[in-house]
């Protein structure tokens, strides 16, 4: 059975109530839903985009695009950056021991001793170049830290684009 792309990232719980927004009954009662009709969620699934709800006649299941949330929290973060985009959890815990390795090389955030002088940004990004250069050869891990490459590359930047928005 195919249908929308799952809305992954949320899951009702049971018990939530929602409101069909698209509605296919056609007054046979036979449980199909209404427009605008409130129902329970029993079980939500949204790695698979299904819910199941009660309805008239029993327990359907349907994709989960077909319902809204009741009352649902209201969050004006249309215009913010969408931070669940950035980075997957592995990119963010390879940067994270890089900048534990260099913490244990060169002491917490030495980095920002640098500040905004310009001779220091240029050696940052030789690093980082450095580190690009050698992953695009085809060495993808650090000798030094057995860190990937693209990681140190990324911590770089990281702390030019500190440094350059203090």
């Amino acid at each position: 059975m195919s249908g929308p792309k799952p809305k992954i990232g949320f899951r009702w719980s049971p018990g939530t109530i929602v409101v069909c927004t698209s509605g296919t009954d056609d007054g046979t009662g036979d449980g199909m839903l209404l427009y605008g009709e409130q129902y329970v969620v029993d079980n939500h699934n949204p790695e698979s985009g299904f819910v199941t709800v009660k309805t008239s006649v029993g327990l359907r299941t349907y994709f989960d695009d077909r319902f809204k949330q009741l009352n649902a929290p209201v969050k004006f973060d249309d215009n913010k950056p969408r931070m669940d985009l950035v980075l997957g959890i592995r990119g963010i815990e390879h940067v994270g021991q890089v900048f534990t390795h260099g913490a244990k090389k060169y002491g917490d955030l030495n980095w920002r001793k640098g500040g905004n002088d310009l001779a220091f940004k240029g050696r940052m990004l030789a690093a980082c170049l450095r580190h690009l250069i050698k992953h695009a050869r085809g060495v993808k891990i650090d000798e030094e830290s057995g860190l990937p490459h693209v990681a140190h590359a990324i911590s770089n930047l990281l702390m030019i684009l500190d440094l350059e928005n203090e």
